[in-house]
């Protein structure tokens, strides 16, 4: 088969939108940025192109005239450029963004999305997310990465010694079953398996599919096993495909999912055991400031990685010296665990929520705006000014500090900072409020 040529693309605008699209397309076996575009020959993107060698230029069209490109991807909003690349759309074979060059761009781009949310999952894992929930999440994580139309997920029983189907989508039963069978014939092999292989062998399926509905699945069926540290089998991942079409899947793709998922699983089996004490609060439940840190220093680098918002919420109890004072340290610790409960119901499943010291909180949103986690901080200083704690009938206010990266702060102790500084200014201009960098 004769090697496909590679795509020459020129980007035009170095602002921030075109960084994630340098670092996805950069070392791309089938895509090559050629030159980047912009006005500002110090913007963002400008500058990573520099450090990565790739041609930089204030006109467009000086870069037509040095480089053999295919492709145009304009992200300004310059309506007098965008005039011109309708015209040289017209007028040459370069592409201004459609047709297939395109279709690649945005694959890249759709599976640099998926990575990004399975490279997260694989690193925080929620002691309150069931098992269940997490391969659920994940089979559909790797249907929506791929061009499979269905799929299943089976964990190693190791009481049984077999491998436990734990959910599926698109397959009926009877496929299933097929399938269970087969995988846990050769249970003993999948620990040397590995890159994504065919369930059954070259001519077994039509022995076993006949009289079968959903033949193309069972034929284009592929697996790969999820392997956990010292090489233990954790369980095994399969992928389908409806139309037939053998070459669906992108094998090195689905690799890492699956080594994704398995360490996803992994953790979140280790933060179901007695060990997942040492990253928790003793007194609320809540993440403990160790792994708040820890935590913070892995969304900043996804977000700088992914191009990602990200944002930080600080909130403080108001008088809570007085309120000890008044109801003693047992009502104040029952305090504590109640603000800990209305924060996790105010906020969503992805965001991390850590007991930051004393009476302070935080909650980590990942690829959250300034403007979106302000409505989260709100909403949580509403729900608990309008509570009512314990049999005192005791209320209780927070002020709250908002700071968001990459607009406040680019690394983890400056969002802390400026988090800090927002907080420490709505104590000062009243308390029971909220307050942004």
């Amino acid at each position: 088969m004769a090697k496909k040529s590679k795509k020459n693309i020129l980007i035009i605008g170095g602002g921030r939108r075109s960084i994630a699209i340098i670092e996805t397309l950069h070392g791309d076996e089938e895509l090559v940025i050629v030159g980047i575009v912009d006005r500002t020959l110090n913007s963002s993107g400008m500058e990573l192109a520099k450090k990565l060698g790739i041609a930089t230029a204030k006109d467009f069209q000086d870069l037509l005239k040095a480089k053999k490109v295919d492709a145009i991807l304009n992200l300004s909003d310059d309506a007098e450029i965008e005039t011109k690349l309708q015209e040289i759309g017209q007028s040459s074979n370069i592409e201004v963004m459609k047709g297939p060059v395109a279709r690649l761009l945005w694959d890249r781009l759709r599976e640099k999305k998926v990575l990004a949310d399975f490279e997260r999952l694989s690193q925080m894992s929620d002691p309150s997310t069931g098992l269940e929930e997490l391969y659920i999440l994940i089979l559909n994580s790797c249907i929506k990465g791929t061009k499979a139309d269905g799929g299943s997920v089976f964990i190693l029983d190791e009481e049984r010694k077999e491998l436990s189907l734990k959910t599926a989508w698109g397959l009926d039963e009877r496929v299933i079953g097929l399938i269970k069978r087969k995988i846990n014939e050769k249970l003993g092999l999948w620990k040397e398996q590995i890159f994504p292989e065919p369930i059954f062998t070259k001519g077994e399926p039509e022995t076993i599919s006949r009289n079968q509905e959903q033949v193309s699945e069972i034929e284009t069926g592929m697996c790969m096993p999820l392997m956990g540290r010292g090489k233990k089998l954790i369980g095994l991942i399969t992928l389908h495909n409806k139309t037939g079409d053998h070459n669906f899947l992108d094998r090195k793709l689905f690799s890492i999912f699956a080594n994704y998922s398995a360490r996803a699983i992994e953790n979140t089996i280790l933060y179901k055991s007695k060990e997942h004490l040492s990253i928790t609060d003793g007194l609320t439940g809540l993440y403990n400031h160790r792994h708040f840190q820890e935590q913070l220093e892995v969304e900043v680098k996804r977000a700088q990685r992914y191009d990602l918002n990200l944002s930080l919420i600080m909130i403080d109890l108001d008088h809570f010296k007085e309120f000890n004072d008044t109801y003693g340290h047992l009502e104040g610790d029952t305090l504590l665990r109640k603000i800990a409960q209305i924060l996790k119901s105010c906020l969503r499943e992805t965001d991390f929520v850590a007991r930051y010291g004393g009476e302070e909180f935080g909650v980590i949103l990942p690829e959250t705006n300034k403007e979106g986690a302000s409505i989260a901080s709100e909403r949580v200083r509403r729900s608990i000014s309008e509570h009512t704690f314990g049999e005192v009938g005791a209320k209780m206010t927070v002020s709250l500090g908002v700071a968001s990266y990459p607009d406040d702060a680019c690394f983890r102790a400056d969002l802390i900072k400026k988090a800090d500084e927002a907080l420490y200014r709505a104590k000062r201009e009243g308390r029971n409020r909220t307050c942004r960098a």
